[in-house]
């Protein structure tokens, strides 16, 4: 099966990865799959266009982003029982 071409302006690209616009946002506008993303993104610092600084960046962000929302998720969780013990004491 033959894959099939996608043409990206690499200036709009570039200029898009570096306004800070997230990963996923990226790949829906251009879209791109997961791999196509990440693929774009090698060719882009391999030819030069970006440095590997920025990608790193972009992966400390994106780190930061899921540990935040992984201590909010246990903050909600923790909430949500003290919630229900209370409601389990009020039933009794």
């Amino acid at each position: 099966m033959e894959s099939q071409k996608i043409k990206i302006n690499a200036r709009e690209f570039v200029a898009d990865l570096r306004s800070g616009i997230d990963d996923d946002a990226l790949a829906a506008k251009y879209s791109l799959t997961r791999d196509q993303f990440h693929k774009l993104l090698r060719m882009a610092v391999d030819s030069g266009l970006i440095e590997k600084e920025v990608l790193l960046s972009r992966i400390s962000h994106s780190k930061t982003a899921i540990t935040r929302a992984f201590v909010e998720m246990q903050e909600a969780v923790r909430e949500l029982s003290t919630v229900t013990a209370v409601i389990d004491e009020k039933s009794e």
